[in-house]
């Protein structure tokens, strides 16, 4: 019998993993805790939940106010969100620490308004459930939680309402996602925002991880003092991964089973390069004065980041190209990239979903860093989230606005006390050893996750961001194509503009 490849090895393992990983919510299942947040909740609460009150947890999730909203009640009336997600609904208490925490969050939040909160299993995807709805005047579905990227397909033809518009929605409060809010918003109207009802925005957002064992090994200074001293820069990143390249098996080659300072991935979606650039700041598009988006890379600096990035990852002796490999065994998906929990890799650049997954039997311990600033001058880090996470809109034929706003903001609310500690605490004791520093690096990311209209609308303008680096040249791929973008984008916005109120 043929010996089996590592990656088919590896596939094995991802498929046990990711049973094992329907502990937390998504398109699976999760864990998770905490008892309510305000004495006047109903009962249940597992034994099993950590408390999450006040300074009890290091995050600042727990801390913020309870928004200001009078009291409403709603006669035992159904909240539906139509929807599949684990964190949305689930049926009981079974001890597992974000199952747990979602329960009692709805419990609250039904006591709060007399309701009861109800998941509505979609028939068809998303996008065309949430259209044939509303194309149907349906009016009994308050909430709707889908793929960005889908929702972005169908959202110019009406079908959500603009949500800054809604009653008690402000988006200023930081239990929403302030930067999500600005790269989403066109004409100062926004469709679709992420929450922290489920935990999807964090787990798909991409990190840095970092393995402590080969850090060691190069006697190489704390990461987490780099970020602290606000050192944790660019320059700072790539000179760490040009350290590290070792043939570990001494043929002469340096091939999947040496030593790297990085493992490399490509594409708009998933590519190192698209993490940094906008972890430097460097947005796709902004707000334009009338608030219609523009592109806003600055070619200059966009030029100059190919080629600092692209020197260091696409040097075969410090970085592993993931994807040659995998694809070289058959099996391209590259969330299953084995390379880094394998010790082959100093620095790996993921979605923060993987602690729960692949990274899970990791034997070496790792840590978890937030995407290097440009230079100590830039004010905060930002993370670029999957295009493909999931987003809640507020079907455009609701009859009562202001409940909807209401019950909305206060179940976001209640979940960023309630289940996104609860997911801390999940995804942190994946790990095999204790890292009191993780905790607080996922917080500082989570405050600084950002979506960019274009890669949620369909613009193709991301792809080509990386097809330039790909081809080194902004000029020539990028500035070359400006005309055909422009008029894409502005296409779209001309959509959303026109919508009615």
């Amino acid at each position: 019998m043929k010996e089996r490849t590592a990656a088919q090895k590896w596939l094995s393992a991802a498929v046990i993993l990711l049973a094992i990983a329907s502990a937390s919510c998504g398109e699976a299942a999760r864990e998770d805790p905490t008892g309510p947040a305000s004495d006047s909740a109903a009962e249940p609460v597992s034994d099993t939940a950590p408390e999450t009150d006040g300074d009890s947890s290091g995050t600042q999730a727990g801390r913020i106010p309870e928004p200001d909203i009078p009291a409403m009640e709603f006669g035992g009336d159904s909240y539906r969100i139509l929807g599949y997600d684990t964190c949305i609904f689930t049926e009981g208490l079974n001890g597992e620490v974000i199952n747990d925490a979602v329960f009692n969050r709805n419990l609250q939040t039904e006591s709060r308004f007399n309701l009861k909160i109800e998941m509505v299993m979609p028939s068809d995807s998303i996008d065309r459930e949430l259209s044939k709805l509303v194309m149907g005047g349906e009016t009994t579905i308050d909430l709707a939680y889908g793929t960005a990227t889908n929702l972005g397909d169908v959202l110019t033809y009406g079908y959500a309402r603009d949500l800054k518009e809604l009653p008690y929605m402000d988006f200023t409060k930081l239990y929403w996602y302030p930067l999500a809010v600005e790269g989403l918003s066109c004409y100062n109207r926004l469709f679709m925002t992420p929450s922290d009802i489920t935990v999807d925005a964090m787990e798909l957002t991409y990190v840095v991880y970092f393995n402590k064992r080969i850090l060691g090994e190069y006697d190489m200074e704390d990461p987490y003092r780099l970020v602290d001293e606000n050192r944790w820069t660019l320059s700072q990143f790539l000179s760490m991964i040009r350290q590290v390249s070792k043939d570990l098996n001494g043929d002469g080659v340096m091939d999947k089973s040496d030593l790297y300072g990085i493992g490399t991935f490509e594409g708009r979606r998933v590519g190192n390069f698209m993490n940094l650039l906008i972890g430097t700041g460097q947005f796709i598009t902004t707000q334009g004065p009338d608030g219609e988006r523009v592109i806003s890379l600055d070619g200059t600096r966009v030029q100059s980041l190919i080629d600092t990035v692209g020197a260091v990852l696409k040097d075969g002796s410090v970085a592993l190209d993931n994807m040659h490999y995998l694809a070289s065994e058959g099996w391209s998906n590259q969330e299953s990239s084995p390379f880094f929990a394998e010790g082959h890799e100093l620095f790996r650049q993921a979605a923060i979903q993987d602690m729960q997954t692949i990274l899970r039997e990791m034997q070496d311990d790792f840590g978890v860093l937030p995407n290097p600033k440009l230079d100590e001058e830039q004010e905060s880090y930002y993370h670029r989230a999957h295009p493909f996470t999931g987003m809640f809109v507020v079907p455009s034929t609701i009859p009562d606005p202001e409940r909807a706003g209401a019950v909305f903001t206060y179940m976001t609310w209640l979940s960023n006390r309630m289940v996104l500690p609860a997911f801390y605490d999940v995804t942190i004791k994946q790990k095999r050893t204790r890292d009191p520093d993780a905790e607080r690096m996922l917080d500082l990311v989570r405050d600084t996750v950002y979506y960019d209209f274009s890669d949620v609308y369909d613009t193709h303008i991301p792809d080509y961001v990386w097809n330039a680096y790909a081809a080194g040249s902004y000029s020539r791929v990028f500035e070359s194509s400006l005309k055909k973008m422009n008029k894409t984008l502005s296409r779209i916005m001309d959509k959303l503009k026109d919508l009615e109120s």
